[in-house]
């Protein structure tokens, strides 16, 4: 079995995706998050932090359960997609449930975390070309103060690492993948997510979804 080495220096978080049974469809569940939480105005899935003590299924329903605020009795299916990695040090544990629910019992949620829930039908996702952008990751050595110093993270001259470590290295091309759904638009983790979902829901693996 391989091991994913050196998991202590990425923040491990869980992220649920709900989808919604309908007679001939299943539907993302997505929330529009408010002007009072970090990333407010942005479209995500229930998710956060996983807290001590807790497994990332633990969290993952828990952040379900208080985001979209529905009981345990509601979640008809609950099982793990896979683990992703951002590069800016989140290990993000993915998760599906299936809820049993209508469209009436989504007028109630965390309403000092939510803006307001968005469904798209999954048909819709999947014939849908998401625009494609490609943004450069580099590693700063130091950080700039307002002065116009620099305090450095990394003592390059002191360690005697070479001069080419005196300012930002890398430059990796990482993948941004955005949805738009009727004047909203969908990115980052959230936009990842869905991607691999259709991605996978089109090579047969998710036929159990159903």
């Amino acid at each position: 079995m391989e091991v994913l080495l050196g998991l202590e220096k990425y923040i491990p978080v869980s992220v649920c995706v709900p989808l919604i049974k309908t007679a001939d469809d299943l539907m993302f569940l997505l929330e529009k998050r408010s002007s009072n939480v970090k990333h407010s105005r942005e479209i995500s899935f229930p998710g956060g932090f996983i807290e001590k003590g807790e497994s990332p299924e633990e969290a993952a329903r828990r952040e379900l359960k208080e985001e979209i605020l529905i009981s345990s009795g509601k979640i008809e299916k609950f099982f793990k997609l896979g683990i992703l990695i951002s590069p800016l040090g989140y290990l993000i544990h993915v998760f599906i449930s299936i809820l049993n629910i209508d469209r009436n019992e989504l007028s109630v949620f965390n309403e000092r975390e939510i803006d307001k829930l968005i469904l798209i039908p999954m048909k819709e996702i999947m014939v849908m070309k998401p625009e494609m952008y490609h943004v450069k990751l580099k590693i700063f050595p130091y950080d700039e103060l307002e002065n116009g110093k620099k305090k450095w993270l990394l003592p390059v001259e002191n360690l005697k690492l070479g001069s080419r470590y005196l300012k930002p290295w890398g430059g990796k091309s990482y993948r941004v993948i955005v949805y738009n759904y009727k004047d909203e638009v969908i990115w980052g983790i959230t936009g990842e997510i869905i991607y691999e979902i259709a991605k996978m829901s089109k090579a047969g693996y998710l036929k159990f979804l159903n």
